[in-house]
C-alpha cells in the first residue's frame, strides 16, 4: 500500500453506485520484533533431571504489538541425537 487518498465505493440494492469522501492514508514501515533472552548462556550444558526448571526471562517488543509467542527448545540426547521439546 502506498501513501495517498482513498475512497470506498459500493453499489446499493437498487444498483446505484455510492462513493465516500476521500480519506488520506499514510503507511508506516513495520520494524522487526526485538527479542531479549536472559537465561543460561548459549550452548551451556545442563544436566537433565525430571521436572527440571530452567530459569530464564524473555522480553519481546514490537512496534505494532504481539499476539502470540512460543519457545522451541532442542534437547541433545548424546551420541549426536537431538530433538525438539
Amino acid at each position: 500500500m502506498e501513501n495517498g487518498l482513498y475512497q470506498l465505493g459500493f453499489e446499493d440494492a437498487g444498483g446505484q453506485r455510492q462513493l465516500t469522501e476521500f480519506y488520506a492514508l499514510e503507511t508506516i514501515p513495520d520494524q522487526k520484533p526485538q527479542i531479549q533472552v536472559k537465561g543460561p548462556p548459549e550452548y551451556d550444558e545442563i544436566a537433565y533431571r525430571p521436572q527440571h526448571t530452567i530459569p530464564m526471562q524473555i522480553t519481546l517488543q514490537d512496534d505494532y504489538g504481539l499476539n502470540e509467542a512460543y519457545l522451541v527448545a532442542t534437547v541433545s540426547r548424546g551420541g549426536g541425537r537431538s530433538g525438539e521439546v
